[in-house]
C-alpha cells in the first residue's frame, strides 16, 4: 500500500509539473550565436557596441566598436543594434575595430580599414569587402561613408572581409 501511495504521489507531481511547464522552454534564439553582421549591446556593457565580423581566417570574431566616432565612420544611424547577452564561446577571438574607414579604390572595390590590423602587422590595415551584398545586406554599412582613394593609399590589402 505504501508503494502504491508513493507511486501515485510521484505520478501526480509529475503531471502537475509537466502541465505547469508546458510551453515554457529556453529561447534558442537567445542562446544561439549571432551571425556575421550582427551589431549588439549587452545589458551589462550598455553603450559599448559589438559587431560580429570576419577574422583573418574567415571564421567569425567579435569586434568591439570603441566609440561613437568609430561607429559613425561605418554606419549613418544607430538603427539595427539589438540588445542581447554576450555569449562567451561563439567566436574565434575578439578585437577592437580601431579607426575604421570605408574606402573605394579606382577599380570600384570597397575596403574597410582597421588600424589595429596594421599595428599588429597582419596587413596594412585594409581588407577588401568581397561584394555589395556583404557590404549592404550582411554588415549594413552606409554607402555615404565611403571615401575614394588611390591605389598608392591602399598598398597591399589583408584577408578579404566576408
Amino acid at each position: 500500500m505504501r508503494r502504491f501511495t508513493r507511486t501515485t504521489a510521484a505520478l501526480a507531481l509529475a503531471m502537475i509539473l509537466s502541465s505547469v511547464t508546458a510551453g515554457v522552454a529556453a529561447d534558442p534564439a537567445a542562446a544561439a550565436c549571432p551571425g556575421k553582421g550582427t551589431r549588439f549591446v549587452t545589458p551589462i556593457t550598455g553603450q559599448r557596441v559589438y559587431l560580429v565580423g570576419p577574422g583573418r581566417s574567415g571564421a567569425a570574431v567579435l569586434l568591439e566598436i570603441p566609440d561613437s566616432y568609430a561607429y559613425l565612420s561605418l554606419w549613418g544611424t544607430w538603427d539595427g543594434i539589438i540588445t542581447r547577452p554576450r555569449p562567451l564561446d561563439c567566436w574565434n577571438g575578439s578585437a577592437v575595430l580601431h579607426d575604421p574607414i570605408l574606402v573605394k579604390a579606382p577599380d570600384g572595390k570597397v575596403y574597410i580599414y582597421d588600424s589595429n590590423e596594421a599595428v599588429e602587422g597582419y596587413s596594412n590595415g585594409f581588407r577588401w569587402i568581397v561584394d555589395w551584398n556583404t557590404f549592404a545586406n550582411v554588415y549594413h554599412f552606409d554607402p555615404a561613408k565611403i571615401v575614394n582613394v588611390s591605389y598608392q593609399y591602399l598598398g597591399t590589402p589583408g584577408a578579404p572581409w566576408t
